[in-house]
């Protein structure tokens, strides 16, 4: 299968990222390193400095973002990069690693909640989900910490299996091999995908917080994307007829789990509309959008001033005039900016880098905010809700962080 780091859309003889080796500066390289060393220390410094305390905690933000660049740098001077075997077996140790870690620390979460505190996460998911299959309306219930229940219908349908082998918690240990996967086909099987996933995941607090406490906010960011790729695969080449359909339902479904994720429908119609043509991508963004609405729809007339992930919302939203509609105005930017998809010649890394600045634009001006009105709420909270955005740009950052030949040609 062709990686999506191939995918481009414009003529085959030229890839409008690719660039000639030599202008391709160590300046620049360590730019790259720099940012991605800034968007993990954005992401975990909350969860560090929780356990860590203050200037230990600036410490390690500071000096292990610095010794993975150094390791990415070493990567990418040495010769043989394309150890397939040893790259297999490493992120297999990656994933083992997160089993572990999901058995080891799991309990000490549930434990936790009997005592009032913890995640509550995968305690929504567990109720909701024996709501839904009891025929009853999931978001009249609370969780074990009188929270209401976020995640939208099709987080609940996707989380239904797990729950059925007792425990919705599973599904993170399934998604992350999915995400491994997923990372070691499309964007290559080197070194380069090794250290993305070590460094971003599996040493990253942020997530691997939610990860073992059973929450599913970086479980449902994985598989949002890992079927969106298979969608805009199926778009970019010759597929089997099932898949031009499966594919785009799945990921309405999949887009159904969470409000934000409405975001990808401009980048989901630009795509198909420039890689199949006007009918082709009106079908594929439809399909999509008829899958979301029927899940979503389907449960929300059951009692629409319940329907308590769209009363979710920011503290900053009081900053909002109520006449300008703070929720639905945050949509509109984010579509608006999504919307940029139209006006440039997309491939896989654009995409990434459109949807990481869309999701971020959305998110990080809202958690400033809040944490400046309520600075009490921290470090009490992660900053999981900032994920989806900076890892998608941490995406589109990695082939400039790392020397050319570390990365497949048609990702350069």
């Amino acid at each position: 299968m062709q990686p999506i780091s191939e995918f481009n859309l414009e003529a085959p003889h030229r890839n409008p990222d690719a660039q000639p080796q030599s202008s391709i500066g160590k300046s620049r390289r360590w730019g790259a390193r720099v940012a991605l060393c800034a968007i993990w220390a954005l992401l975990s410094f909350e969860e560090i400095i929780k356990y860590l305390h203050l200037w230990p905690g600036l410490i390690v933000c500071i000096a292990f973002p610095l010794v993975a660049a150094m390791i990415l740098s070493k990567l990418s001077r040495g010769t043989g990069s394309y150890h397939g075997r040893l790259v297999v077996s490493v992120l297999v140790a990656g994933w083992l690693f997160g089993v572990a870690a999901y058995f080891a620390l799991h309990g000490v979460n549930q434990s936790a909640l009997l005592l009032g505190h913890g995640s509550d996460r995968e305690n929504a998911l567990q109720i909701a989900c024996r709501a839904l299959l009891s025929g009853k309306f999931p978001y009249h219930q609370l969780t074990i910490l009188k929270n209401p229940i976020t995640p939208m219908p099709g987080a609940l349908i996707i989380a239904v299996p797990f729950y059925l082998t007792g425990h919705t918690g599973l599904q993170n240990l399934f998604w992350l091999a999915a995400f491994i996967f997923a990372c070691y086909r499309f964007l290559g099987g080197n070194w380069g995908t090794v250290w993305f996933v070590y460094f971003f995941v599996l040493l990253n607090p942020c997530i691997m917080q939610d990860f073992v406490t059973g929450g599913d906010f970086f479980t449902n960011f994985v598989y949002v994307i890992v079927i969106y790729s298979l969608t805009i695969h199926s778009l970019t080449l010759e597929t089997p007829k099932w898949k031009e359909v499966v594919w785009p339902l799945l990921l309405g479904i999949a887009l159904s789990s969470r409000p934000i994720y409405s975001l990808l429908y401009p980048c989901i119609l630009a795509f198909g509309l420039q890689a199949r043509g006007m009918a082709r991508g009106l079908r594929t963004a439809g399909l999509v959008l008829i899958a979301a609405l029927s899940v979503t729809i389907a449960v929300y007339l059951r009692d629409p001033a319940h329907f308590t992930p769209l009363s979710v919302g920011s503290i900053a939203y009081s900053l909002i005039p109520a006449s300008w509609h703070p929720a639905l105005l945050t949509c509109m930017v984010g579509l608006a900016v999504a919307s940029i998809s139209f006006f440039v010649c997309l491939n896989f890394r654009r995409l990434c880098l459109i949807l990481g600045c869309t999701l971020t634009v959305v998110t990080l001006p809202f958690f400033i905010v809040d944490r400046i009105m309520r600075p009490e709420l921290f470090p009490l909270i992660n900053l999981i809700y900032l994920s989806p955005g900076l890892l998608l740009l941490a995406v589109w950052l990695m082939p400039f962080a790392a020397q050319p030949s570390l990365w497949p040609k048609q990702a350069q």
